[in-house]
């Protein structure tokens, strides 16, 4: 939740920040959040370190559970 409060904010570098933790998180239980990896490529996307954005879009809906609104916002 901290992630998506700054992304609405336009905190863009905390958002990654805590995105990426969140992430992180997930991975090192076995887990796949999509939701926080779709929110932190918008954030790296805000902050220009996002090279392929329409091809991580791409991938991200391609996955198994599917975070909608935040891949429209991506």
């Amino acid at each position: 939740m901290r992630g998506r409060w700054h992304l609405e904010r336009g905190e863009w570098a905390l958002a990654a920040k805590s995105l990426h933790e969140q992430v992180a998180m997930a991975r090192a239980v076995g887990q796949i959040d999509t939701e926080a990896e779709t929110r932190l490529a918008l954030a790296r996307l805000r902050l220009h370190q996002l090279d392929h954005p329409r091809q991580e879009a791409e991938q991200l809906a391609g996955a198994r559970w599917v975070s909608y609104e935040a891949l429209g916002e991506l």
